[in-house]
């Protein structure tokens, strides 16, 4: 990428990958970055073509789960750091940028899901993102992450979630964060996504039967 940065926080492990999968991987990192077009701010008309774009390698990557899941997994949290980098320099009134990027949650799951990740951690994770939402990618993303994560997954999601609304978890305070965190508002927030959860019938939402009927 240009100017040494990249869009993934930490740096890579050495590792004995073979060459061309490292340049394949970079190769892709390069792409992702061309068509978010860091520094340019993307006005309300041109959000569509945009976006359209981001779809676009969004697909491709998404292949790449069924022979490579390891490397989508990376390319995908590479992906959804830069939306956040984006986030601020795009007017996204037309409300179709924030529905991609739970898109991009959504295919990170699948992919690894399919990589085998453990699935409690992949729940943690999740719920991490949902607790710090600055700007409001995570917004009922239960309901679409929901739709994909296995039995298992969904298990482990549930169990994060309702460790949050009985005030189990440990939740690092963020700067800023005003009402939302509040605990009664954040206990609104999970209760909320225990409702939705408890709409996918199977094994994963057993146990959660009762919150059909809780407003």
């Amino acid at each position: 990428m240009s100017g040494g940065r990249r869009l993934i926080g930490s740096k890579r492990k050495e590792t004995n990958e073979p060459k061309t999968y490292r340049t394949r991987v970079d190769a892709f990192e390069d792409h992702i970055e061309r068509v978010l077009n860091p520094r340019a701010f993307i006005a309300d008309r041109a959000s569509l073509s945009f976006v359209s774009g981001l779809e676009e390698l969004a697909a491709e990557i998404g292949k790449l789960s069924e022979s490579d899941p390891a490397r989508a997994v990376v390319l995908f949290e590479a992906f959804l750091a830069g939306c956040y980098a984006k986030a601020e320099e795009i007017d996204d009134s037309s409300g179709i940028f924030g529905p991609f990027v739970q898109e991009l949650f959504c295919r990170w799951i699948s992919a690894r899901e399919r990589d085998g990740a453990d699935a409690d951690d992949t729940a943690l994770r999740l719920v991490g993102w949902m607790d710090d939402d600055p700007y409001g990618f995570c917004y009922r993303l239960e309901k679409e992450a929901g739709k994909v994560l296995s039995k298992r997954g969904l298990a482990a999601f549930i169990k994060q979630i309702r460790a949050r609304y009985d005030g189990r978890a440990r939740v690092n305070p963020r700067t800023g964060g005003g009402f939302r965190e509040e605990p009664e508002y954040r206990r609104r927030r999970w209760s909320e996504a225990l409702r939705a959860l408890a709409d996918r019938s199977g094994d994963g939402a057993k146990g959660l039967e009762g919150w059909r009927m809780v407003r």
